[in-house]
């Protein structure tokens, strides 16, 4: 009975900490699918609940006669954890398909190459192209008006990924590009500049 009782007494702490380990897996999986490197980083403890799950269903004597439920709880850990790190992944790898240019260009700073749109309104334009690094290339943002310089300044905007770049025909030249850490520093103004992912000139 006191060993009864005792077990009893751990099945709130046991279930609060699957409810914890699902909600860490969840937010991971949403991060990952919008390609936040916190994603990654959010998968990394389901490593070790996933690792004992397997192990206990490796090691069970019992295990062909283990319920679904079980066999769920065993291996959701690393089933969420390998789901993270492959949307992650294909989000990195889906923007290559646009290639950088192989030699510089210089374009006209003043001339917009691409219209960027928040709510399918457009709040200002992106010129001046200069390559940063392997996959990135920085613009320079001109608001449309002042309206829309406040709500380029929010960084949930960039964050949460809710713009949209158009190129001057209305085409979308990388659906999946999204902006580099430097957003936190354009929102507060300290410069006007913003990297994307994969997002190269193209020809009008």
């Amino acid at each position: 009975m006191l060993i009864a009782s005792s077990f009893d007494g751990l099945i709130p702490w046991i279930l609060a900490a699957l409810a914890g380990i699902f909600l860490l897996g969840a937010t991971s999986v949403v991060l990952s699918a919008r390609g936040h490197w916190a994603g990654v980083l959010l998968a990394v403890p389901l490593l070790m609940p996933g690792i004992v799950g397997i192990r206990s269903l490796m090691t069970d004597t019992h295990r062909d006669t283990l319920s679904l439920e079980s066999w769920a709880i065993n291996l959701s850990p690393l089933a969420l954890c390998a789901t993270s790190v492959t949307l992650w992944l294909r989000h990195q790898v889906g923007p290559r398909k646009g290639r950088a240019p192989s030699s510089p260009r210089s374009y006209d700073p003043d001339t917009p190459l691409f219209e960027l749109f928040v709510a399918d309104k457009k709040v200002g334009v992106l010129c001046e192209p200069k390559r940063e690094e392997m996959f990135w290339c920085s613009y320079r943002i001109e608001p449309s008006s002042e309206e829309a310089d406040k709500i380029l300044r929010e960084e949930k905007i960039w964050n949460e990924v809710k713009f949209t770049v158009r190129a001057k025909d209305g085409r979308i030249p990388n659906a999946h590009t999204f902006t580099g850490g430097n957003y936190v520093a354009f929102c507060r103004r300290q410069t006007n500049r913003l990297s994307f992912r994969s997002l190269w000139p193209i020809d009008s």
